[in-house]
């Protein structure tokens, strides 16, 4: 076996669903391309991107090439070519691209098929939801009348690498490393919801300096974080 050619696609650090899953990647014969499904970042694991890489092949003469690349909120695990068209699905959505030009494909329509949900507490008549994504590096408090609603009343974004919601004396209480200055700062939220379901936050007592949730080495005796719990006076409030 010879090698015959090869490129190079994604950032720094990359992978592909294909790695593991061959299904992830797609050979269409009527455009001569491979359609390659990726994640990549740069050098310090910033700037995260996922997408598609269209990559074109001409078998008689051996040769690959790159063509465009789109880039979407989500690592794309499956592909199919519907004649000038991609769908692409990931584990939250569907995609649908377009390829009529292989040099400058374009995202057509994204459709949300479900949220990563990581708390959720009632507050009246809504209910508030924590959502995080690991690889987007954000955190979304959204208020929704039911549980199953994809679609929220009102959103509260932080950059945050960790945060966590919980109810404290019907007071509900988003702990989460923030982004300050370049740097995390471990930060206490007091969260309300009006009724219209609006959200606002408001800041409370300031943690020790240098203290970030999450880490072991930074346990403090009334603000700490121990086997994924938070702790607010020990001895009567947990996030658990």
């Amino acid at each position: 076996v010879v090698m015959e050619e090869r490129v190079r696609l994604g950032g720094d650090y990359a992978y592909s669903a294909a790695n593991w899953e061959p299904k992830a990647l797609t050979i269409d014969d009527t455009h001569d391309i491979v359609i390659v499904p990726y994640t990549s970042w740069s050098k310090n694991y910033r700037n995260p991107n996922s997408g598609v890489q269209i990559v074109g092949f001409d078998l008689d003469e051996g040769d690959l090439w790159l063509g465009g690349n789109i880039s979407g909120p989500y690592s794309i695990e499956r592909t199919r070519v519907v004649g000038d068209w991609i769908l692409a699905t990931s584990f939250k959505s569907l995609q649908v691209m377009d390829i009529g030009d292989l040099k400058s494909p374009s995202m057509v329509k994204m459709v949300e098929l479900c949220i990563n949900v990581k708390d959720l507490i009632p507050a009246g008549d809504f209910i508030i939801q924590m959502v995080q994504d690991w690889y987007e590096g954000n955190v979304v408090i959204r208020s929704v009348r039911d549980a199953n609603d994809i679609g929220a009343m009102d959103i509260l974004t932080l950059e945050s690498n960790w945060a966590r919601l919980f109810s404290m004396d019907d007071t509900l209480i988003l702990a989460a490393n923030v982004l300050e200055d370049d740097k995390l700062v471990g930060k206490l939220f007091q969260v309300s919801v009006n009724a219209g379901g609006d959200i606002t936050s408001t800041a409370l007592q300031g943690l020790p300096d240098g203290f970030t949730f999450g880490d072991s080495s930074n346990y403090y005796p009334w603000y700490g974080y121990y086997e994924d719990d938070i702790m607010i006076d020990r001895s009567r409030y947990s996030s658990r």
